[in-house]
């Protein structure tokens, strides 16, 4: 299904940072069934599973359960390399990066490869990992077989069982879903092979894997592994469909709804406007048809929102605010300029659309999911992830910060309207309002390596720099530790 499309300013990204700490409690079962041969390798983990399944069951010795808060009070350590190789091919930085390799294109960029100039630095950028809050480290022994262990092949052999086993992961968000995406296919690599529409796009299991004749007798009913996606990746700027976001607005500000002009060939424009570039989002319906179809057979939905919410996205609105011409521009000049659209008055407003729009979507996915019917596996849960503010100095910050730097993020344009955002949204899906829907408050680890963004444009989160692991192993770790 082709994605609804409307020229929206990307905004600022948001970015699906978090930090990893990685418990496995995946059914024993499979975990006992010799999956890996390797000694010391495979068995380790499911020491690790059955520590988190002890937990869970209250038989523990007084480990306490890694909770969001306390995962995201942590720091970046330092792990320098053995070798100092210059970087000056892709296979450079995927050593570095600890990756065998990369399923798909638009590397260069992702890794940290162009400009040219940041090349030097993929050695320093990928030697941090995550050290989360001490309730998170159940001693020693395991603190070390899992700080890092993103980077390991216990790490992708433990997360394709469970994608394989227990349902893959769809994800979605705004334009850092290509980091996201590309990031689970590096660090999964050999063993997931990639189809691009471009949206959705896929990661499945390449039936030339290894790991495929141990886990062969435990593919569930109907799993195939050119159909069935471990990993799907799908655009969505703004939590639900254009004319979905427009009914909220209605509803929110029912005396405002006729403010808006029409385009020339007098189709009502409405609060979109003529915004400067493309943007991608789903309706409820379409996203929670993938969720709960059969073919996805997803066990997890995890996304973000709120970069993309912004004057640039509603330019109709914002126009009609600034009593700008709401005629279609002739010239760039002619467009809103950017401190217009980050003005106060346009973005107070949009704050107070997505505090509408939340509790709809969330409402409208809960009642699907209540709907839906799971035969064979479990009902997925969904997890939103807080965003992160990104800001220009990834150009000059080459290591992370020790405190998050707030002059830095309440100068950087949207910084305090995202962090009201992640507020409101913490304060909408937060404490089980909504029974399969989670918010994960999260964002300090990735706010505070500003060193890890891509240099063309500070917003994206560099593969292989730890961020994007980091957050991806937490999310597996909160699936198996809190499910």
């Amino acid at each position: 299904m082709v994605s609804q499309r409307r020229h929206l300013y990307a905004g600022i990204t948001a970015l699906f940072f978090i930090g990893a700490c990685l418990h496995v409690n995946v059914h024993d079962g499979l975990y006992r069934s010799g999956f890996s041969d390797n000694e010391g390798g495979g068995h380790r983990w499911y020491a690790m599973a059955s520590s988190a399944s002890s937990h869970k069951s209250g038989k523990g010795k007084g480990k306490a359960r890694c909770t969001p808060e306390e995962w995201a009070s942590g720091e970046w350590t330092y792990h320098p390399h053995n070798h100092s190789t210059p970087v000056k091919t892709l296979a450079d930085a995927f050593s570095y990066a600890g990756f065998a390799g990369c399923p798909h294109g638009d590397k260069d960029i992702r890794l940290g490869m162009q400009p040219d100039w940041m090349r030097q630095y993929v050695p320093l950028r990928t030697s941090w990992r995550w050290r989360p809050g001490a309730a998170c480290r159940a001693g020693e022994e395991a603190e070390d077989e899992w700080e890092g262990g993103v980077r390991s092949e216990r790490f992708k052999e433990a997360l394709i069982r469970y994608l394989v086993v227990e349902g893959g992961w769809l994800i979605m968000g705004d334009s850092n879903i290509f980091e996201r995406f590309l990031g689970l296919g590096c660090m999964l690599y050999p063993h997931v092979a990639v189809t691009t529409d471009p949206w959705p796009m896929h990661l499945h299991l390449n039936p030339a894997s290894p790991l495929v004749p141990a886990l062969r007798p435990h593919f569930p009913p109907g799993f195939d592994m050119k159909r069935t996606p471990l990993v799907t990746g799908q655009r969505l700027d703004l939590l639900m469909g254009f004319d979905e976001v427009e009914a909220v607005y209605n509803t929110r500000f029912p005396s405002l709804k006729d403010e808006f002009g029409y385009h020339e060939d007098g189709e009502r424009k409405g609060i979109w406007g003529y915004p400067s570039y493309d943007s991608y989002t789903e309706s409820t319906e379409y996203v929670t048809r993938m969720l709960t179809g059969a073919d996805g057979r997803y066990s997890a939905f995890l996304l973000s929102t709120g970069a993309h919410w912004s004057g640039h996205a509603f330019d109709g609105m914002s126009r009609a605010m600034l009593r700008k011409p709401s005629t279609r521009p002739k010239s760039d000049a002619e467009r809103l300029k950017s401190e217009e659209l980050w003005s106060d008055a346009v973005m107070d407003r949009v704050v107070q659309v997505l505090a509408a729009a939340l509790p709809v979507w969330a409402g409208r996915v809960q009642a699907a999911l209540d709907k839906a019917t799971f035969i064979g596996r479990k009902e997925p849960r969904v997890l939103m992830l807080s965003t992160p503010i990104a800001h220009r100095e990834c150009r000059d910050q080459h290591v992370p910060w020790k405190d998050v730097h707030w002059d830095a993020v309440n100068a950087s344009k949207g910084g305090r309207y995202i962090l009201r955002m992640n507020n409101i949204t913490q304060s909408v899906l937060g404490d089980g309002q909504y029974r399969s829907i989670r918010y994960l408050p999260i964002e300090r680890a990735a706010m505070l390596r500003v060193d890890g963004y891509t240099g063309w444009d500070c917003m994206h989160p560099l593969a292989g720099s730890g961020v994007m692991e980091a957050e991806l192993g937490y999310a597996f770790r909160y699936l198996t530790e809190f499910d």
